[in-house]
């Protein structure tokens, strides 16, 4: 694009329109032909060069400078239209662009970037005030338009998607270059740019993540979001976010946050000077120090197989372990280790009973002894600074389990018993051990304030002050208390003061008073070993796996263990959420009367919903009385509470022991009963004052009147029964007012309650099937019982059905629909909960379709099952590309088979003339025999070697054209036969090329070799390329020898096959993209052997590989063994 700002060359007009007289003029250029001829803004053009115009387009005003535009123009107020004759130039450089702007970011560089709405993408670079450099990419760079276009900045310059069907293209701008990716999917609803420089594309009903240029897809029902506008960001905390239109969002936190996991090491401990200690998969030790990472092995002083690290507080690192097959223990100083071997103890030190005591001195517990070692007695070992003690095992200390320290200085051990050594050295009396204790304890471990807690391997978990007495008995806790199991692999004391507990169950949490489910996955719990759960200073939780329990003595002896398989040795970091969860009251009170019940509700939420909210746990307090512990129940109802002023505090906690700081408060009073009200105590001293002084007045009347004093008496009486009545009426009519008002109040609010739930509610059922019904997938939902309760639009159209009346959705698909979908829930469990797999079926037009189902089971908060729902699409299409796909890669075989016959061609026809040369010397001489008339009985024998001499060169003709004929097939018939005989037969086809080239051929295949079942044809064309391609290698005349070696051997059920030249071998940079079609090193190569070739194995189950580090030309492939 010409960089000349705003005004393309013409005229300098901008037009708006049409209105109705014409095309108003809305913007001049400076100094433009236009201005100097004197038209204004908001003159209206009607014709152009001599004729009449409502519509004149902006692209008729510019032109090549140089030629003349005539216009006739309108002014408001002036009668006469204006004719002008204009004479283009060449356009400024100091305005704007002028486009419509859809999208807009910023670079890091601060370039602008614009994308308009038909996919053009511009960019700026400059400050306004200043020349401004803009570009036109799309059109400079021929780049594919991205209509109605997603755009995000990325680390070095932009990409860009298109919500067009017309395209499924990426473009991205790497600040160098432009590049095209292929989506392969339409409707890129949205695109952002990640932390770690991944693009991240929503596409129709996917997620695409782009890497290296290389781009990957899920379907977004993996996490049920369904529909085709998918929206993705990424937030400045680094979370992404996924969300579909009118569906659920879904936050997603990369690896780093909370969770951090690593391969191929173990975590171990954490020094005071802040470096982090592992194990290596390598059987080495590796030190972290910040972003700097070492490994230490034997050539260090190492042991040969380390199994445990502990930085001791001294600053001291030791390692404990096996060195060649006995115990051993290792310092380091000065980056060197010191190693010293303890063979009276065992082959190696237990990983598990590795301490380091108040006293700086470090304890060393045996593992298991095997019988004929007697030699080795098992026990512990102690280094004090100076010296080292070997305690033997005279009380059951054969091996150890575990070790840990107590408040009272005891060491204990755990293994087939429990142990204690005393402080005096001394053993402890296996009496006073608890009887369940007696048997296997797999975990031992004192927590803050000196407590022993033991995991034993049948009963729970025991936990006691250290001091086995009868004031202090132990306390026991298993299933009933709350444990996931009984079976105790890991106890790990947390430095909150509460006490993390493994089973292979699961993992829960001790706070003092209950015990709760962490945010540790089962999986994690089936991966953690024995003591591999370890807490570093930063508070993060590190969960380890290893195959390291299942070593044995003999390995370690004879260092024969590889552990270096990805996924043997993995360790996951865990920091904890730092954010307290919110609690809410749901219901509450201001006031109630004295007798009545308070009754509260709560809930919370978690941050992010990390904990789900029936996870969470919560403790209340009334006044200032102690928090009650902390359980999931969500109400509480108060009985028998006095008249007076209350407050309930209420706070929630999560699974990460976080605990709401700002308590939900409620504040609410009980009053009094009518009896006890100030106003109902003055009304009665009023009324008894009052009847003492008629009593007085009538004693008067009675000294006075004697006569009236019996009916003055009965007038009192009866005053004093109305007043009675009066009062007390009074009272129940109050009581049983503000009993009707409390029951009015309490039935509204739930009246509203459940107004306000139907409607939630009914708009949930809203949206759930507007989305349900506007898929294109196929939704099914089934009771518990596996019938069908719901299908979905799409399902019934699929099958050219349609709601009945009554509105059973078993009635309106036929018998067989039916059966079909229930195979996708069929033997569905709780332990197996999804299933997928494809069907034919044959469509209602008569077609034969495939359909590919997912089923799942649908469980409540219990785990029990409610129903199962199975989603399904129609994959026709995608089976017939595959076949098509296959049917060309067929085709390609076979003519990449007729070319190499082609190029074989001349090779074979001097294999065919030295035969037929034969035969022609042979025919001469016996027609010279027989023509000579000489004595047949004396040539006879002469005469039959010269026939079989010409039999045999004929067999080798037919050989030779037989094998042409068979190698030209088009092939796809699988048969068994002996890989012998294919090497055989195609060094036979390649003869004429590797006795040109190759000095010694040379073949090792082992005629036992098992039977294979393949295409013979095809595999055939695999060798022939690879011998080709072999003598091509070594061509050139100036190498030394020449071989070719093909050896064939069975390794793991299947025929391995190596191609070896002594060529200079593969460019290192080559390797890449050496199998990729198209790509070759040769000058005349059409680069589609090798591609081929692999794409034949992979078709046999087999693998093509070329080994390069072998110093030569090597090439090898696999091909599965004949079950038969």
């Amino acid at each position: 694009m010409s960089q000349k700002g705003r005004w393309s060359d013409g005229i300098g007009i901008y037009v708006y329109g049409p209105v109705p007289r014409g095309q108003i003029i809305i913007d001049l250029a400076k100094d433009s032909p236009a201005a100097r001829a004197g038209l204004q803004v908001g003159d209206q053009i009607v014709g152009v060069n001599g004729e009449d115009r409502l519509t004149v387009f902006q692209r008729e005003l510019h032109a090549e400078p140089g030629s003349e535009i005539q216009l006739s123009v309108s002014r408001r107020g002036v009668e006469e239209n204006r004719t002008v004759t204009l004479t283009a130039e060449t356009a400024g450089t100091d305005d704007l662009q002028i486009f419509r702007p859809y999208r807009i970011a910023q670079g890091p560089d601060q370039t602008m970037w614009f994308a308009t709405r038909a996919g053009k993408i511009i960019s700026m670079i400059g400050r306004p005030g200043e020349s401004l450099q803009w570009t036109h990419h799309t059109d400079d760079h021929d780049l594919p338009r991205v209509a109605v276009p997603s755009m995000t900045a990325t680390p070095d310059g932009v990409a860009a998607v298109s919500r067009n069907t017309n395209t499924s293209a990426l473009v991205q701008f790497d600040g160098r270059r432009w590049s095209t990716i292929d989506l392969q999917r339409a409707i890129q609803s949205s695109i952002c740019s990640l932390r770690n420089g991944d693009l991240l594309v929503g596409s129709n009903g996917a997620l695409v993540t782009i890497h290296d240029g290389i781009a990957q897809t899920r379907s977004t029902q993996e996490f049920e979001i369904f529909g085709n506008d998918i929206l993705v960001t990424q937030t400045t905390d680094g979370a992404v976010w996924v969300a579909g239109k009118g569906a659920t969002a879904l936050r997603v936190e990369q690896q780093g946050g909370r969770w951090t996991s690593y391969d191929g090491i173990l975590y171990q401990d954490s020094d005071a000077r802040g470096k982090q200690w592992f194990l290596s998969n390598r059987k080495s030790v590796i030190c972290r120090d910040g972003d700097s990472w070492r490994e230490f092995d034997q050539s260090d002083g190492l042991m040969s197989l380390p199994m445990a690290v502990v930085a001791a507080r001294s600053g001291e690192v030791w390692a404990a372990g096996s060195h060649r097959g006995i115990a051993a223990t290792c310092r380091l100083s000065e980056g060197r280790w010191s190693l010293k071997e303890h063979p009276r103890l065992s082959w190696t030190v237990d990983r598990r009973a590795v301490l380091e005591d108040r006293d700086g001195r470090m304890w060393f517990g045996a593992a298991t002894v095997g019988k004929g070692n007697d030699e080795m007695l098992g026990g512990v070992v102690r280094f004090d600074g100076d010296q080292w003690k070997h305690f033997l095992p005279t009380n059951r200390l054969t091996f150890t389990y575990g070790a840990a320290q107590t408040r009272d200085g005891s060491v204990w051990f755990g293994g087939p018993v429990l142990v204690q050594i005393q402080p005096n050295d001394k053993f402890g009396d296996l009496k006073s051990v608890p009887g369940k204790a007696h048997g296997y304890c797999d975990a031992v471990a004192s927590d803050q304030d000196g407590n022993l807690w033991v995991g034993t391997r049948n009963y729970g978990l025991m936990r006691m002050d250290g001091e086995l007495s009868s004031e202090s008995p132990p306390i026991w806790f298993d299933e009933n208390d709350g444990l996931s199991g009984n079976r105790i692999r890991n106890v790990l004391p947390i430095n909150d003061g509460t006490v993390l507990v493994h089973t292979p169950a699961g993992f829960d949490r001790y706070d003092g008073k209950n015990w709760n489910r962490t945010a540790f996955s089962t999986d994690l719990a089936k991966l953690a070993d024995y003591h591999g759960l370890r807490q570093s200073p930063d508070n993060a939780i590190w969960i380890n796996g290893s195959p390291l329990g299942k070593i044995s003595a003999k390995q370690a002896a004879a260092e024969s263990m590889n552990h270096e398989k990805p996924g043997l040795f993995q360790t996951h970091r865990y920091l904890p959420d730092r954010a307290a969860p919110d609690t809410r009251l749901e219901s509450e009170v201001s006031q109630i009367p004295v007798g009545d019940d308070a009754l509260f509700a709560w809930t919370g939420i978690a941050a992010w919903d990390r904990t789900p909210a029936k996870e969470l746990t919560y403790s209340w307090r009334l006044n200032d009385q102690p928090w009650s512990p902390f359980t999931k129940q969500t109400l509480a109802k108060f009985s028998g509470l006095d008249a007076g002023e209350y407050q309930l505090q209420v706070r929630a906690r999560d699974r990460d022991f976080n605990i709401d700081q700002s308590p939900a408060l409620a504040k609410f009073r009980v009053i009094p009963a009518l009896w006890q009200r100030a106003w109902f105590q003055a009304l009665l001293g009023f009324s008894m004052l009052t009847l003492s002084l008629v009593i007085v007045q009538s004693a008067r009347v009675y000294r006075r009147e004697s006569s009236l004093r019996s009916t003055n008496e009965k007038l009192t009486v009866a005053e004093r029964q109305l007043q009675n009545s009066n009062a007390a009426l009074e009272d129940r009519v109050s009581e049983r007012t503000n009993e009707l008002n409390a029951s009015n109040e309490h039935l509204r609010r739930e009246i509203q309650e459940r107004i306000a739930a139907e409607s939630r509610a009914t708009a949930s059922e809203i949206r759930y099937r507007s989305i349900v019904e506007d898929q294109t997938e196929y939704i099914v939902r089934f009771n518990a019982d596996a019938e069908i309760e719901f299908v979905n639009e799409a399902f019934l159209r699929a099958n050219g059905q349609s709601l009945p009346g009554n509105g059973q959705f078993a009635d309106a698909l036929p018998k067989p629909v039916i059966q079909r979908v229930q195979t996708s829930v069929t033997n569905l469990t709780t332990q197996m909960p999804t299933r997928s797999h494809m069907v034919r079926v044959e469509h209602p037009t008569g077609s034969q379709r495939w359909e590919e189902w997912r089923g799942r089971v649908l469980l409540d908060d219990q785990d029990r099952i409610l129903g199962y729902q199975a989603i399904g699409r129609d994959v026709t299409e995608l089976k017939q590309a595959e076949s098509q796909l296959q049917e060309k890669e067929r085709q390609l075989a076979h003519i990449a088979r007729v070319s190499a016959l082609g190029e074989m061609v001349a090779g074979i026809s001097h294999e065919i003339n030295q035969p037929l040369a034969t035969i022609a010397n042979f025919s001469a001489a016996s027609q010279v025999l027989l023509d000579n008339d000489l004595d047949f009985s004396e040539n006879r024998q002469q005469l039959r070697d010269w026939a079989a001499r010409i039999a045999e060169q004929t067999h080798r003709i037919g050989d030779i054209i037989k094998g042409l004929r068979r190698f030209g097939r088009p092939g796809s018939k699988y048969q068994t036969f002996d890989i012998c005989d294919a090497i055989s037969e195609s060094l036979l086809l390649t003869e004429s090329r590797t006795r040109e080239i190759v000095d010694d051929v040379t073949t090792q295949c082992c005629q036992t070799l098992p039977r294979v079942t393949a295409d013979k044809i095809q595999i055939e064309q695999v060798l022939v390329n690879l011998i080709r391609n072999a003598c091509d290698a070594m061509e050139d005349h100036s190498m030394g020898q020449r071989e070719l070696l093909i050896e064939a051997e069975a390794s793991e059920n299947v025929i391995c096959v190596t191609v070896t030249d002594s060529g200079p071998g593969v460019d290192p940079s080559a390797l890449d993209h050496l199998f990729d079609p198209f790509v070759t090193t040769k000058a005349d190569g059409m680069g589609i052997g090798l591609a081929i070739s692999r794409s034949i194995i992979e078709s046999h189950h087999g693998k093509l590989n070329v080994i390069a580090d072998a110093g030569c030309g090597k090439f090898q492939f696999t091909l599965p063994i004949d079950p038969a």
